[in-house]
């Protein structure tokens, strides 16, 4: 349930939406509103389908998938930060 709040939290501040309230439907036609690349909006949707399935089905997920979300939950806010890093 942590990740879609801080997927959410991260999208909304960066491309100034109000993503918080929203259902993933919902928050995945506002992004696409914001043109992002098709595949980044899969796996920003797979990520909240997955965070879906724990807060409303009771899934419990092993702590491998877990791992797994963070990592993928971390790759999309870095390629997705405005930021350039030298290299």
């Amino acid at each position: 349930v942590g990740f879609s709040a801080v997927l959410k939290m991260y999208l909304s501040s960066r491309y100034d939406l109000n993503l918080m309230e929203r259902t993933t439907r919902e928050t995945i036609t506002l992004l696409k509103l914001k043109q992002l690349d098709f595949n980044m909006i899969r796996r920003i949707e797979v990520l909240l389908r997955e965070a879906d399935m724990v807060k409303f089905a009771k899934t419990e997920l092993n702590d491998m998938h877990i791992r797994s979300s963070l990592f993928r939950l971390e790759e999309i806010v870095t390629e997705l930060s405005p930021l350039e890093i030298p290299e």
